[in-house]
């Protein structure tokens, strides 16, 4: 069984039980490994894992740019800012430490203001550890839906700003 980081507390040891264990010699792989490249990895000033407030844009983005709405939004409610994969690895608008799901990062947040976000499962494995999850979407059959405490169906070019304007009083 594989479990993602993070995803169940270490348990105590029991030693109690004991099974068969058997030493399997290595055996050196027929075919030489070639490293073709190597680079180091973008140091990342953000653990989504750890955060308290994330907000979660998705395809319902038109454009990269539009991203600044979205971290004005962050920045007013003191979040950070995680995406759906489409928009870290297909699109390439954030970084890949962004992007929430099963082969993401898995939120422990208070708060996930999801925004464009349809709400497929790989992604709500990622986001369903967040205590309190408010979904933004113009899709009223988005499943997102069905995971969000609370919905609001509307364009999110329409409410973020609105949003912005009124949490910024």
């Amino acid at each position: 069984m594989t479990l993602a980081p993070g995803v169940q507390e270490p348990c105590t040891s029991d030693t109690s039980h004991q099974c068969p264990t058997e030493t399997v010699p290595y055996v050196a792989p027929r075919h030489e490994i070639l490293c073709r490249e190597r680079r180091a990895k973008a140091a990342s000033s953000v653990d989504l894992s750890k955060a308290k407030r994330v907000v979660g844009v998705g395809r319902g983005l038109a454009a990269q740019d539009d991203l600044k709405m979205v971290h004005e939004l962050a920045a007013v409610l003191n979040a950070e800012v995680g995406c759906s994969r489409p928009i870290a690895e297909g699109e390439n608008w954030m970084e890949r430490e962004r992007y929430i799901g099963v082969s993401g990062v898995l939120l422990k947040s208070d708060l996930y203001l999801t925004l464009g976000i349809s709400g497929q499962i790989q992604h709500m494995v990622g986001g369903n550890g967040a205590k309190v999850i408010v979904a933004i979407n113009k899709d009223k059959n988005a499943p997102i839906f069905n995971y969000a405490d609370y919905g609001l169906v509307g364009d999110i070019y329409k409410v973020v700003p609105a949003l912005i304007s009124q949490l910024s009083r």
